[in-house]
């Protein structure tokens, strides 16, 4: 079984794409994306041991250039109000990412295909445990508590599943791996739908390939039996659909109207670019222009640009 069979053509019908669309400057050309990359001023360059306070008003998805590898990488620009009024900003870069979701004990067959068809595109490939939500969601539906651990501060955090978590440069990359996964994920949920309603299909499967009428249709078979068991596995996708902004700030609890201690981009991570100052309680006085824009239109109606001021 070819991976080209499973690759279709997937409409753009999500609402999250346009705004991840608009704020990392996809669909720019390379031209345009060096320009607008050129007109931003930050503080990227300064060693990191250099500290500047500030307090967090803002924040925006952006990308930056990454001379090492030498393409676009998913960035966050955060601006601060400095301790004596002044302003600035900081990019950080955080790799976005999503969960593919796989048949029990069939995660390093998932892991492995993942592996191969996204070696040269994605920046990471790792298996991580996570709250295994479906289950949980059964369990309090059944009500069978003997599955909770009780000792845990969140004992729903007890019931916990294996995933494959994909890491890439940028989000034009993890769109593109999205659209690719998705159709393997419907069609495997329609197979697995239909396998259930007619079990002998599953039986009579298993016979064939068991089964085979000679040596050279083992050869012939044992290659694309291996790329469709691995590619049979994949179930579900999670988190794709988070923007990007909230991805970074949840993982890196960033948290807008806090003060921060900043350093420059850190060869350790972006975890040592914030450090949060809870003992800095008193709040700047930031200048906040506000506008609204008011035209006329028919009753009941919504503004046209042709008729209405």
């Amino acid at each position: 079984m070819e991976e080209d069979e499973f690759e279709e053509n997937v409409g753009n019908n999500d609402d999250f794409t346009e705004d991840i669309v608009a704020s990392a400057g996809l669909g720019l050309s390379l031209e345009k994306r060096f320009e607008r990359l050129s007109q931003s001023d930050r503080i990227d360059q300064l060693p990191e041991f250099e500290e500047r306070i500030g307090w967090l008003y803002n924040l925006q998805p952006c990308e930056l250039f990454d001379e090492e590898r030498r393409r676009f990488v998913s960035a966050l620009d955060l601006y601060f109000i400095g301790d004596i009024g002044d302003r600035f900003k900081i990019s950080v870069i955080y790799p976005p990412y999503f969960y593919v979701g796989a048949k029990v004990g069939r995660e390093n067959d998932v892991d492995a295909y993942l592996s191969k068809r996204y070696h040269n595109r994605f920046l990471s490939c790792d298996l991580v445990a996570k709250e295994d939500l479906e289950k949980i969601c059964l369990t309090i539906k059944k009500n069978t508590p003997k599955f909770f651990d009780l000792d845990l501060p969140n004992h729903l955090a007890g019931i916990q599943r294996t995933f494959i978590r994909l890491r890439f440069h940028d989000i034009d990359d993890l769109i593109k791996a999205r659209k690719e996964l998705q159709p393997i994920v419907k069609r495997n949920a329609e197979r697995e739908k239909e396998q259930q309603s007619r079990p002998e299909l599953a039986v009579l499967k298993r016979a064939t390939s068991s089964n085979p009428s000679s040596d050279l249709l083992v050869d012939c078979l044992s290659n694309a039996n291996v790329a469709e068991k691995q590619i049979d596995g994949i179930i579900e996708l999670c988190e794709f659909d988070v923007p990007y902004h909230i991805r970074v700030c949840i993982d890196l609890k960033i948290n807008v109207g806090l003060w921060y201690g900043v350093r420059g981009q850190s060869k350790s991570g972006p975890q040592n670019q914030l450090v949060l100052k809870p003992d800095l309680i008193e709040q700047p006085e930031p200048i906040v222009f506000a506008f609204d824009i008011e035209c006329t239109k028919m009753p009941l109606k919504f503004p046209t640009a042709a008729s209405d001021q």
